[in-house]
């Protein structure tokens, strides 16, 4: 019984290995020190690593026990520089470091608010790395973190799960890596990076931090979520709740299309940005059949109109107002238009005084296109 749990999950670590190398020898897993889940804290001024280490001589607990083995080994070290701090984790290997089978990579805020810039560098010059590793922030201990799932669990895998699931779901953007280096590397650097933090016995997305010139400016919480996966992702779905008299109707809304018009006219920058919804009514809390009488139409539609403005301007307002930031990458699409102009203005100094408006097109059910106008951002 032993063995045959020993078997499992060897046949496990090594599927791992033969999905993101593309050839291993399997006389040399035990060989190999795979890591699976990398974070980089910063403390009384020293770079620390947490790196999660697959245990793979985990037997899984003896026959008639339990009690389930650690399937993972959490190893520390820490340094003035983060070469420093690597060195140290070389030397408490057993067997040389295995990267590519990251799956997460997790900077608590204590890294991001002081400079970015160093770790991704180091991570773009190093090609044992995936660069499709998905990147995370944390405000969690690191310790209390590891211990979520007692080291029976992979923390990357399940940070990786969450977010895959969600950008299924078409509730977020997919940002890798690779696309962060490529951001932080271009003549104006600004984005967000989804932030976790536990969540009992497990994790959960709690809003983003935001990046701007490769340093943490802030934290946008999940209150904002609608507006800015409305402003990010390409084809989300959200549930609203609007109410009419003593009827609620949850009503599914999707985004059909999203189109960035930028302007520039004696210096100023003003930016459209056309919305095209649909909407789809999929119950009711009443007796009736979920469909709309004819006099809630109108009232329903102005109503979900209103909350659907409300959550996108509020997410502007606070990319631009609070945050100065550009983190939905308006800049691409004026750069496209107006290269010129792009290349002699500071988009760090254009973006916060910007003219931002939003159009929105809303079609509910059978209804026919609602169009509410042009709406500028105040």
């Amino acid at each position: 019984m032993i063995m045959v749990k020993k078997a499992i999950y060897m046949v496990g670590i090594f599927a791992l290995m033969l999905s993101v190398s593309g050839c291993w020898d399997a006389n040399d897993i035990n060989e190999a020190s795979i890591l699976t889940t990398v974070l980089l804290d910063k403390q009384d001024g020293e770079y620390v690593f947490y790196v999660e280490v697959a245990n793979t001589e985990a037997s899984g607990g003896t026959e008639g026990q339990s009690t389930q083995a650690e399937k993972f080994v959490i190893v520390k070290a820490s340094g003035k520089t983060l070469a420093e701090a690597r060195e140290g984790l070389n030397r408490q290997m057993r067997y040389p470091i295995y990267l590519s089978a990251v799956r997460a990579l997790v900077l608590t805020r204590n890294v991001v608010k002081e400079d970015i810039t160093t770790y991704l560098n180091r991570l773009r010059s190093n090609n044992d790395y995936r660069k499709k590793v998905i990147l995370v922030t944390t405000n969690e201990k690191p310790e209390e973190l590891f211990e979520v799932f007692k080291k029976r669990e992979s923390v990357g895998f399940y940070i990786e799960q969450i977010l895959e699931q969600l950008v299924a779901a078409n509730q977020l953007t997919r940002r890798t890596t690779g696309r962060y280096i490529e951001i932080m590397t271009s003549s104006y650097s600004s984005f967000i990076i989804p932030n976790i933090r536990i969540n009992g016995e497990a994790f959960e997305i709690d809003g983003f931090s935001v990046v701007l010139r490769n340093k943490l400016v802030g934290f946008v919480p999940n209150a904002e979520w609608n507006g800015i996966i409305f402003l990010n992702a390409k084809r989300p779905e959200i549930n609203y709740v609007i109410p009419s008299d003593e009827v609620e109707y949850t009503i599914l809304v999707t985004l059909k299309k999203r189109k960035v018009e930028p302007y520039y006219k004696n210096g100023q920058v003003s930016i459209k940005i056309r919305f095209v919804f649909d909407a789809e009514i999929e119950y009711s809390n009443g007796n009736d059949s979920g469909r709309l009488a004819e006099k809630d139409k109108k009232p329903v539609a102005e109503k979900l109109k209103k909350a659907l403005e409300r959550d996108i301007k509020s997410a502007l307002e606070t990319s631009q107002k609070e945050m100065k930031s550009d983190y939905f990458d308006f800049n691409n699409a004026f750069y496209m238009k107006y290269p010129r102009q792009y290349r002699e203005l500071s988009w760090y100094e254009a973006y916060p005084k910007a003219k931002l408006e939003v159009e929105t097109k809303i079609r509910i059910d059978e209804l026919e296109i609602f169009d509410y106008g042009t709406h500028e951002i105040e």
